[in-house]
C-alpha cells in the first residue's frame, strides 16, 4: 500500500508540474504535510506507551477509541496482548 500511494505521489506531481509553475506546484504539494501536522496534536497516544508509562486505564481509552469500540469489554483482550507482548520484547 505505501509504493501504491508513493507512485500516485509522484504521478499526481509529474502531472500537476506539467499546467502549473514550481511555486504553485510546492505550494499544493506542501497542503497534506501542514495538514497532517495540523491534525497530529489531536491523535491519542498508543496503547503501547500509555502500557509502558504504567497507565492502564489511558491505553484502555486511547485503545477504544483508535477500534472506535462502544465499550471496554471489545477492546480488554487486545490490550492484554498488547500489554504480554510489551512484557516480553522489553
Amino acid at each position: 500500500m505505501m509504493i501504491l500511494m508513493l507512485v500516485a505521489g509522484v504521478l499526481f506531481t509529474f502531472v500537476l508540474g506539467t499546467f502549473v509553475s514550481w511555486f504553485v506546484l510546492s505550494l499544493i504539494c506542501a497542503f497534506v504535510p501542514i495538514v497532517i501536522l495540523a491534525f497530529l496534536p489531536l491523535m491519542p497516544e498508543t496503547p503501547r506507551y500509555w502500557i509502558s508509562q504504567n497507565q492502564p486505564y489511558k491505553a484502555l481509552k486511547s485503545l477504544q477509541w483508535l477500534r472506535g469500540a462502544e465499550t471496554e469489554d471489545q477492546v480488554r483482550p487486545e490490550l492484554e496482548d498488547v500489554s504480554e507482548n510489551l512484557k516480553l520484547f522489553n
